[in-house]
């Protein structure tokens, strides 16, 4: 069936090519970006007080750009180790989505796809509802809503994939894809992210505010979740200087993307981002490492085209699937843990997999519950290769994904269950 529908989908591309536009038309009045604060008028509390969030001081400059796609080991070296910024330009104008993905296409051809919807103006209260992609598209013209979800595997094979993480580790830890669309009018939180993400326009505009790990303690951080992600308690929107009166301190750099432009957002690196026109985009999360293990750059054709079809996600989403899972750890972390307790014990026993369970790889948020147990059980019975009554490197090795998977579920929930 999955390839009957990847079949279907190549026979819609053609059919509607015609309907394709690459780039939207331009609006006559788009918010000037980076603002000009010399015309905010002056304040008790200095520059900025009540407007929006970038208006407190000029930007140090623009996010770094390249015109071509660095090679792994590159980016690796020079952006991802130093989790620095940057912005390829054009760098998805290959793909079929950036073509061919505007509001009729998507509904003829993936209309009958679940989406994640959430409201528009970002506040991390609110659960995400789930819905044919169909509905949002005939309601979200009108309606308070956006979508960002797990993209469809049956819509993966239309992305280009990123060949700076081609091959190396950055590919072993790739995670998950997600699907963004909005009729504008969306902002951000000020916020940062567990992983590293690369994120492509294929419609419309986007402004992003970019802003060093090291100033978190300047942006009043309300949360840091189990997985490593926070947001400011300072309103994107008002930034009150009375309140928060560090955020005039803080520096920051800026990039506006347009269609078939991607940025790379380390791990950790605070930003916020604002869209006002209809807008569709992807994004690629894959999972910082201390190291990279090069070793598989020597045969990958990392030159070739490919698409987000062609690489492994660890989470995904197929058509029918009972629930969208999205926002999870990376399952490889977890045989990453695995391997680190066989170098300290030589093999890992029951009991000691029990200990990792509900000690080592949990946090302190999520207690101990015996209905956690037989999960526990599950998981040490598909990893274990044998009747042995312990693991060694090769169970480990060749420990099911979704194995592993069932032990993210339990030991980091999203901030959401979705």
């Amino acid at each position: 069936m999955y390839y009957l529908g990847l079949l279907t989908i190549t026979l819609f591309a053609a059919h509607y090519n015609h309907l394709a536009s690459a780039v939207e038309p331009t609006p006559t009045a788009l918010p000037r970006f980076p603002p000009d604060i010399s015309e905010d008028g002056a304040s008790t509390y200095g520059p900025g007080h009540l407007k929006p969030f970038g208006h407190q001081r000029p930007p140090l400059g623009p996010v770094k750009e390249y015109d071509t796609e660095l090679h792994p080991r590159d980016f690796y070296r020079d952006h991802i180790k130093p989790r620095r910024p940057l912005v390829y330009r054009g760098m998805v104008e290959e793909s079929p989505a950036y073509r061919l993905w505007t509001d009729e296409y998507l509904r003829e051809v993936y209309g009958s796809l679940d989406v994640l919807c959430e409201v528009k103006n970002e506040d991390r209260s609110t659960t995400p509802i789930k819905m044919q992609l169909s509905d949002f598209l005939g309601s979200y013209q009108k309606a308070d809503i956006y979508v960002v979800t797990v993209l469809p595997d049956l819509m993966r094979n239309e992305v280009k994939a990123p060949k700076s993480i081609l091959c190396g580790s950055s590919r072993r830890f790739i995670q998950e894809a997600n699907l963004w669309i909005s009729n504008g009018g969306t902002r951000s939180l000020v916020h940062y992210d567990s992983d590293h993400n690369v994120h492509c326009l294929l419609a419309g505009r986007k402004d992003f505010m970019m802003i060093p790990k090291k100033y978190q303690s300047q942006l009043y951080m309300a949360s840091t979740t189990v997985n490593g992600s926070g947001f400011s308690r300072v309103s994107p929107d008002s930034v009150d200087l009375a309140w928060y009166p560090m955020v005039a301190d803080v520096p920051w750099t800026w990039a506006t993307l347009y269609p078939g432009d991607c940025i790379f957002i380390p791990g950790g690196y605070i930003h916020q981002v604002r869209g006002y026109t209809r807008s569709v985009s992807e994004t690629l999360l894959f999972t910082p490492t201390r190291w990279f293990n090069d070793s598989d750059c020597a045969w990958r054709d990392v030159e070739n085209y490919t698409t987000l079809a062609d690489v492994e996600l660890k989470w995904t989403y197929i058509k029918g699937q009972k629930q969208i899972e999205m926002g999870y750890m990376n399952p490889e972390l977890i045989r990453h843990a695995l391997h680190v307790k066989l170098g300290e014990h030589g093999v890992i026993t029951k009991q000691l997999f029990m200990e990792m369970f509900f000690n080592d790889l949990r946090s302190e948020q999520y207690q101990y519950s015996t209905t956690q147990l037989p999960v526990a059980v599950k998981v040490w019975d598909a990893i274990r290769q044998s009747d042995r009554d312990y693991l060694d490197q090769s169970d480990v090795d060749r420990a099911p994904l979704e194995a592993l998977k069932d032990i993210a579920r339990v030991i980091d929930p999203p901030h959401d269950k979705k």
